[in-house]
C-alpha cells in the first residue's frame, strides 16, 4: 500500500514528496514528516478517509452484556467462571476504548467533526452546546469523531482495534472451555473415569464389565511425578496433557465434553447447541483468518461463512471488512455460550 504526496516547507520553501512506503505507519509520525533540506518537521497534506467503522453501535451493545451475572454454585468453578469473566470485561473495555477517546475530544476541545457529507469548516466546526451536549450521551459522538480518520494509519489502527476485539473473544470462549472442563474433572475424578470410558453402569453385563476393568490410560511419569503421584485431584490435568482430545478445536472439545457429561442424549444435544453454535463458528473463522492469513479470505474461510448475511460477501485473497455492527452479535453470542457452558457443568459437577 502505497501513499505518496508532495509537501511545500514554508520554512525553506522546499517541495519535496513524502512517502509512506509499504507499511502505512512507515516515516510519517504523528501525521508530520521531515524535510530533508532543513530537517524540520511539517504537517503532512490532507490525507483524509472516509470510516464507517460503526463503534458506537458496538460499545453501546455489548455494555448491555448480562455476562457477569451468572456465579456457579461449585466453588471449584468460581475462579474459571471469574476469568471468564474478566476477559470479557477486557473485550469490552477495548471495544468502549474508542467512545471514551471521542468524548475526551470532546471535552477537551469542545469540537468535533460533522459527518460525511455534510459541511464543515476548516479543521474543524463548533457545535452548540446544547447540541454537543446530547451528543456526549449517545453513541453517535463516537461514529461521527471517526467519520473523518487523519490517514490511512489510522484507518489501520482501529480496525485493528476491531480485529483484536474478535480474538479476544474467541480466546476467553475456547480458554473457558478448556480450563472448565480441566477444573471439573480435577474437582470430580470420577468424570475422568466416564470420560475415558471407563464407568461401570447398572446395565453392563460380566463381559462389558470386564472390558472395562481392563481399559488402560498411560501418563508420563514426570506429570504423575508433578502431582505427587496422587491423581485424585488431577485428572482433568493429566488427560489434557495426554492429547486424548484437542482442545485447539471445538469439535474435539465439545467431544470431550460429551465423554465426561453426556449420560443423557438431553445432555449432547445441549452441548451441541453451544459448540455447534452458527455465530461461534463463525467468529472461529474469523479468528482463524485473521490469525493465519493476516486477515485475508480464504476458499476454506468463505466455505465457513457461507450463511453470513456479510461476511459472505467477502472477495477471495482480499482483506475481511469488520466493523462493529458486525462484530457485536459474535462477542456476545460467545459471551452467552461460555454462561451456558458453566451453567452446564456446574449442573452436572457431582451427579
Amino acid at each position: 500500500m502505497e501513499l505518496t504526496n508532495k509537501c511545500t516547507n514554508p520554512d525553506c520553501e522546499h517541495v519535496f514528496t513524502f512517502s509512506m512506503g509499504d507499511s502505512p505507519f512507515g516515516i510519517a509520525v504523528g501525521n508530520q514528516t521531515k524535510c530533508p533540506r532543513c530537517d524540520t518537521w511539517q504537517p503532512l497534506p490532507s490525507t483524509e478517509i472516509e470510516a464507517d467503522l460503526k463503534f458506537g453501535h458496538l460499545e453501546t451493545q455489548l455494555l448491555e452484556m448480562k455476562y457477569a451475572s451468572f456465579v456457579p454454585a461449585s466453588a471449584e468453578l468460581v475462579p474459571v467462571a471469574m476469568a471468564f469473566t474478566q476477559n470479557v470485561d477486557r473485550v469490552v473495555a477495548l471495544a468502549v476504548m474508542p467512545r471514551m477517546l471521542a468524548l475526551n475530544v470532546g471535552f477537551a476541545a469542545k469540537r468535533i467533526r460533522y459527518p460525511m457529507g455534510l459541511e464543515f469548516l476548516g479543521e474543524g466546526r463548533e457545535f452548540p452546546s446544547e447540541a454537543l451536549d446530547h451528543l456526549m450521551m449517545t453513541a453517535t459522538l463516537t461514529d461521527m469523531v471517526l467519520a473523518r480518520l487523519p490517514n490511512k494509519a489510522t484507518y489501520l489502527a482501529l480496525e485493528g482495534v476491531l480485529s483484536s476485539i474478535i480474538l479476544g473473544a474467541w480466546t476467553a470462549f475456547e480458554a473457558l472451555a478448556t480450563d472448565l472442563w480441566v477444573t471439573a474433572l480435577n474437582a470430580n475424578p470420577k468424570l475422568g473415569v466416564r470420560a475415558l470410558g471407563a464407568e461401570v453402569k447398572p446395565n453392563d453385563d460380566d463381559s462389558e464389565k470386564r472390558r472395562k476393568a481392563k481399559l488402560k490410560q498411560s501418563f508420563p511419569i514426570q506429570r504423575l511425578h508433578k502431582h505427587d503421584y496422587n491423581i485424585k485431584n488431577a485428572m482433568g490435568s493429566l488427560l489434557r496433557d495426554s492429547k486424548k482430545w484437542d482442545f485447539g478445536r471445538p469439535d474435539e472439545t465439545c467431544d470431550a465434553y460429551k465423554a465426561a457429561f453426556g449420560v443423557k442424549a438431553s445432555d449432547n444435544s445441549e452441548l451441541d447447541s453451544i459448540f455447534d453454535n452458527l455465530e461461534l463458528q463463525w467468529l472461529a473463522a474469523l479468528r482463524n483468518a485473521f490469525i493465519h492469513r493476516g486477515g485475508i479470505a480464504d476458499e476454506s474461510f468463505l466455505s465457513l461463512v457461507d450463511q453470513h448475511p456479510t461476511l459472505k460477501k467477502s472477495e477471495p485473497d482480499k482483506p475481511i471488512i469488520l466493523d462493529g455492527q458486525l462484530a457485536q452479535p459474535l462477542i456476545e453470542n460467545a459471551a452467552g455460550c461460555g454462561a451456558k457452558l458453566i451453567s452446564f457443568v456446574d449442573a452436572r459437577l457431582n451427579v
